[in-house]
């Protein structure tokens, strides 16, 4: 397959526009567009977990989980995301198909995304008010890091760290 041409600098109007054309997934954060890579059977078979077991855990409540093909908007102009796997309890999509209130969102760590997993979407992440788990999830081992946040504080997240068996 010959290497797609990823435009320069768009304001988020124009990503909207050019990613609705677009074959393959791309994230937007100020302005630049991340080319989403493929995963590995290990994430793709960590994503259909945490899915089945949401969607059992979710089924007699309004909240509904969605696949890494739901983009998510974190502010009116970006940045755009593609969670691994997202949660949203009276789920909020607006026109160009974006869930704009997430409660969870879990993210598969692999080598190449480690760093902007834990870095910048995890400060765009929670400037969500919806917010309320971020759970990063490791490939490697038995392993998963949960961030949560109280109902009514906004800047209060507690980390706990899962291994082994709880994981």
């Amino acid at each position: 397959m010959a290497a797609q041409k990823v435009p320069p600098l768009l304001t988020h109007q124009e990503y909207l526009a050019w990613e609705a054309n677009q074959t393959e997934k791309h994230e937007y954060i100020s302005g630049h567009i991340f080319n989403m890579a493929g995963a590995s059977s290990r994430h793709n078979r960590l994503c259909v977990r945490a899915l089945s077991i949401l969607e059992r855990l979710l089924e007699t409540s309004e909240c509904l989980p969605f696949p890494s093909d739901q983009k998510v908007r974190v502010r009116e102009m970006g940045p755009f995301f593609y969670p691994h796997v997202s949660v949203a309890c009276e789920a909020v999509i607006d026109d160009e198909e974006c869930l704009r209130n997430p409660v969870v969102i879990i993210e598969v760590l692999s080598d190449s995304t480690d760093h902007l997993d834990r870095g910048e979407k995890w400060s765009h992440y929670r400037q969500m008010e919806s917010l309320r788990h971020y759970i990063l999830l490791s490939q490697t081992e038995p392993r998963a890091e949960h961030y949560s946040r109280s109902s009514g504080e906004q800047s209060v997240w507690s980390f706990v760290e899962l291994r082994g068996d709880e994981a």
